[in-house]
């Protein structure tokens, strides 16, 4: 997961890591211990 702190104050951009193969692409949209 990327964090990135936005200009704005208080305001973060939370990017999920994708994984990607043949058969498409995965990425866990939620987990509680990340948050």
């Amino acid at each position: 997961m990327k964090v990135t702190t936005l200009s704005i104050p208080d305001i973060l951009l939370i990017e999920p890591t994708v994984f990607r193969d043949d058969r498409g692409f995965f990425f866990e949209s939620f987990n509680q211990a990340d948050f």
